[in-house]
């Protein structure tokens, strides 16, 4: 696996080589499917302003994407959920976080697309 230096920091190497070892020859299609459920899971976020829908799709985006090695992602993931639970809290507040959300998901299926 290698990769550009900005792709090596979307991606957590270690993770995805042993996941890797793991899999074996399945690991295409499991990244593949790990792409298209995270892609629905970010726009189920984006379209919703069902604040406990934002918070379980965080959730396990936050889960996935650390089992996958996509760090920066998961913690992302992790801090919109945390604000889901803050009293008062609001889709529009979370707005910054959630255009990250996308952004770093379209960096990170770069990444994985280049592996």
């Amino acid at each position: 696996m290698t990769d550009s230096p900005h792709q090596a920091s979307m991606l957590n190497h270690q993770t995805l080589i042993d996941l890797r070892n793991t899999i074996g020859d399945s690991f295409g299609s499991l990244m593949q499917a790990f792409t298209t459920e995270i892609d629905a899971r970010v726009e189920s976020i984006v379209a919703t302003h069902d604040l406990e829908e934002i918070r379980r799709e965080s959730h396990t985006i936050k889960g996935t994407a650390a089992a996958y090695g996509a760090d920066r992602l998961s913690a992302l993931a992790g801090t919109i959920e945390t604000c889901c639970l803050t009293e008062n809290s609001n889709k529009t507040e979370m707005d910054p976080e959630i255009t990250e959300l996308s952004a770093i998901w379209a960096e990170t299926k770069a990444a994985i697309k280049a592996l």
